[in-house]
């Protein structure tokens, strides 16, 4: 796969399977064989898959905010089904709670 990287514009980069460590020429830390790596022969530039922004800095951030959220709500949606076993358990005790948090985070 070729891609282009706003770190290295003189030449589409690789995806390559190193097969020595080499150090990735973004964050300078080294990555081992075995594992792949954006690479340009010519100029002998590596780069982790991880260090290539391939989305602009606005379209990143929105994305790792979008994932954080996703995360978010999926961890609120298990905490609410923990809370409606307890109440069903307990013979709905709690169930006037339940309904305003559900309310309130419109699950």
């Amino acid at each position: 796969m070729r891609v282009a990287f706003v770190g290295h514009p003189a030449h589409e980069l690789t995806l390559s399977l190193l097969t020595a460590s080499r150090w990735c020429d973004a964050c300078r830390v080294a990555s081992h064989a075995g594992r792949c790596v954006y690479r340009c022969v010519a100029c002998d530039f590596d780069v982790h898959a991880r260090c290539t922004s391939l989305l602009d800095g606005e379209q990143q951030h929105g994305r790792k905010r979008g994932v954080a959220r996703r995360v978010g709500m999926a961890a609120l949606r298990m905490g609410l089904f923990g809370l409606r076993v307890a109440d069903a358990v307990t013979g709905g005790f709690g169930s006037p709670v339940i309904e305003v948090i559900e309310t309130a985070l419109n699950l």
